[in-house]
């Protein structure tokens, strides 16, 4: 019994994780994938903020930090964005926040987009001033990753430390929850049959109790009177 409950458990397990692994393999190459253009964000944008401070305009700063960032996946984000404004007529802003054609369609990244909407704001208050953001905002991305690199080193023992006793006491908690309810079955399955024992006896058995002297002497005084 035991070992049958612990080959239903094990089996079970081994088809939910396999169905989870297969269904979540898209899902985190996606997201490995997005990790890595955020992670070139910064350097792209380093890129397009020193092309403005020169006096180049943002139209054609696009085309420029696209061809200096061309061996990054990034760089595809301002290859869009100038072909939204050159090809469409569309401006700086719907070539990057339109629904359907913008740029960012084909970066879903939150940090992206929130970055893009506070240069478009610095934009409208100048070509200096977007450069400064851009410029600034690099600096702050970079530094923010390099702070993750370090956390990451600094935590590292600790975290395989902890894989490495999650792996090996999750089979002696399994063990011990598979014996426990083997256990209560077996418990549950003597009390059951103990029952069924008491219910098969006969309904008169219960019912013939015997006659007590005092009662026999009451009926006969009763008779006669």
């Amino acid at each position: 019994m035991l070992l049958r409950s612990m080959t239903l458990v094990a089996g079970l397990g081994f088809g939910i994780g396999i169905s989870k692994l297969l269904g979540n393999y898209k899902r985190q190459r996606e997201e490995e994938k997005l990790r890595e253009i955020e992670s070139e964000f910064p350097t792209a944008l380093f890129e397009l903020g020193n092309k403005i401070s020169g006096g180049t305009p943002i139209e054609l700063a696009l085309d420029e930090a696209a061809e200096s960032t061309k061996d990054l996946e990034i760089s595809k984000l301002f290859e869009l964005s100038s072909r939204n404004i050159n090809d469409m007529g569309m401006t700086f802003e719907d070539s990057i926040f339109d629904p359907q054609y913008g740029s960012l369609t084909k970066f879903p990244s939150q940090m992206i987009k929130t970055v893009m909407k506070a240069v478009l704001e610095s934009s409208q208050k100048g070509t200096n001033m977007a450069a400064g953001a851009m410029l600034t905002i690099s600096r702050y991305l970079k530094n923010i990753h390099k702070t993750q690199e370090q956390l990451q080193d600094l935590m590292q023992d600790t975290t395989t430390t902890i894989q490495m006793l999650a792996y090996m006491l999750a089979p002696i908690v399994s063990g011990v929850a598979v014996g426990m309810s083997q256990t209560i079955i077996s418990g549950l399955f003597e009390l059951s049959s103990a029952f069924e024992i008491d219910s098969a006896a006969p309904d008169g058995a219960m019912m013939a109790w015997p006659k007590v002297p005092d009662q026999e002497w009451e009926m006969e005084r009763f008779c006669k009177t």
